[in-house]
């Protein structure tokens, strides 16, 4: 995680270091000449310097939100996995327990991210902001284009594994709970099993505060829009 948070960093900077201009969403373009030209490539360089540190400091955060997604998601698929190999009411009761407690857990993740989410957001959505800047002052350039990358950096990796998390608590569970034995088990055990496949059919899903779930479905919405903007933009500079 701390590569793409160097990956991210260097998208941040590329815009900077390559025209030694200050991004007009923060400092109006300042003259050349008398010194400005300096002042210019210093603006840039604080500016690009800011991202930086954005971007690294948010990456431990980062690194951790996906490192309990995916473990989530693989729990789900080892619970899977146990119920179709399961035997008998005891060993169902036993999966009932602890799908229960990965329910829980998940939710209280769900609970206690959701408010933070959106901060991972802030670069693709600054990135635009600055590209429509950029725009609008008469300084937009390819550079802008670099920005592109967070998206898939930051955004990208959220939806895919919170895809997963919703596909091994629900469809995949469900899925053991009917190739499992039930056909050969009494009334008790295909009662306890109903609940458990009851309860898959609210899978768990990652929400963003302001944004909704996040999916893959949420993913490539995002970075259709995204690139239909910024093509746009690209088309009214020229």
């Amino acid at each position: 995680m701390r590569v793409y948070a160097w990956v991210a960093a260097g998208s941040v900077v590329l815009p900077h270091a390559t025209t030694l201009k200050p991004v007009p969403a923060l400092w109006p373009p300042v003259p050349e000449g008398s010194g400005g030209t300096v002042l210019n490539a210093l603006l840039a360089f604080f500016v690009a310097g800011l991202g930086v540190v954005n971007c690294i400091s948010y990456s431990d955060f980062l690194s951790l939100h996906l490192v309990a997604t995916i473990s989530s998601g693989g729990l789900y698929g080892a619970l899977a996995a146990w119920l179709q190999a399961s035997s008998g009411e005891s060993e169902l009761r036993a999966i009932m327990r602890a799908h229960g407690e990965l329910n829980a857990l998940a939710t209280e993740l769900d609970d206690v991210s959701a408010p933070f989410l959106p901060m991972y957001l802030l670069p693709p959505l600054g990135g635009t902001a600055l590209a429509t800047c950029g725009f609008l002052f008469g300084s937009f350039t390819t550079n802008y284009l670099s920005l592109v990358p967070q998206i898939f950096i930051v955004f990208m990796p959220i939806c895919l594994y919170a895809d997963v998390l919703w596909t091994s608590s629900g469809p995949d569970m469900c899925w053991a709970a009917h190739c499992s034995g039930w056909m050969e088990w009494q009334t008790a055990p295909r009662r306890t099993l109903g609940v458990l496949m009851a309860r898959t059919s609210r899978p768990q899903a990652l929400t963003v505060k302001a944004f909704g779930p996040a999916d893959r479905e949420a993913c490539l919405s995002v970075l259709k829009t995204w690139f239909s903007f910024l093509q746009a933009l690209t088309n009214l500079s020229h």
